[in-house]
C-alpha cells in the first residue's frame, strides 16, 4: 500500500460539520487491489465485529462499506496509485502523493440503489439520534438517488433528477 488519505478535521470542514455516521479510509495500491480488499475484510469481521458490507465501485476504486455492530459504518477505499487522489474538498493526505483527478464515468444502477440503501441507513440513524436536520439532508440525498433511479428506468441520465427533466406530466 502507498499513499493513505484521511477525512479527518481541515479547514474546509470543521469537526462540528463531520459526519456523525461513519469514518473512512482510502489507501492507493501498487498491484491489484484483491490481496488488500479480502485482509482489510477478515481484519474488519475478525476485528470489529462486521455484520455485512458491500462494495460501491467508482472507476479503477473499490469502496468496500463495513456496517458493524449498533450501525456504525466504515468506509475503506483501495484505489490503484494511478487512480489516488482527491474527490473532495475535505480530501486531506496523510502520507505519498496523489495522482491527477480524472473525470468519473456515469453511475450504472447497482450503485445507485446502493447509494440509496447507504442514505436510507444514515437516515435511519439520524433519526434515532434525534438528529433532525441529518435526518432531512439524508433523506433528500436518498430521494435524488430514487430520482436517479427512475430517470435510468426512463432511458434518461442519471445526472437529470435536479432539473426534473425526466418528468413530464401526462
Amino acid at each position: 500500500m502507498l499513499p493513505l488519505r484521511s477525512p479527518g478535521p481541515s479547514r474546509a470542514s470543521p469537526p462540528a460539520r463531520r459526519p456523525a455516521v461513519g469514518n473512512d479510509l482510502a489507501f492507493a495500491i501498487s498491484g491489484p487491489l484483491d490481496a488488500d480488499l479480502q485482509r482489510w475484510t477478515q481484519r474488519l469481521y475478525a476485528d470489529f465485529a462486521a455484520v455485512h458490507h458491500w462494495d460501491l465501485r467508482t472507476g479503477a476504486t473499490v469502496y468496500r462499506v463495513f456496517l458493524l455492530p449498533g450501525c456504525l459504518e466504515v468506509d475503506v477505499a483501495f484505489s490503484p496509485a494511478s487512480a489516488f487522489g482527491a474527490r473532495g474538498p475535505s480530501w486531506r493526505l496523510v502520507f505519498g502523493q496523489p495522482a491527477p483527478a480524472k473525470p468519473a464515468a456515469p453511475p450504472g444502477h447497482a450503485d445507485l440503489a446502493g447509494l440509496a440503501w447507504h442514505h436510507a441507513l444514515h437516515a435511519r440513524v439520524s433519526i434515532e439520534r434525534r438528529r433532525w436536520w441529518q435526518a432531512e439532508q439524508w433523506i433528500g440525498a436518498l430521494r435524488t438517488q430514487i430520482l436517479a433511479l427512475s430517470c435510468r428506468r426512463l432511458g434518461h441520465p442519471p445526472a437529470t433528477p435536479r432539473a426534473r427533466t425526466c418528468f413530464r406530466p401526462t
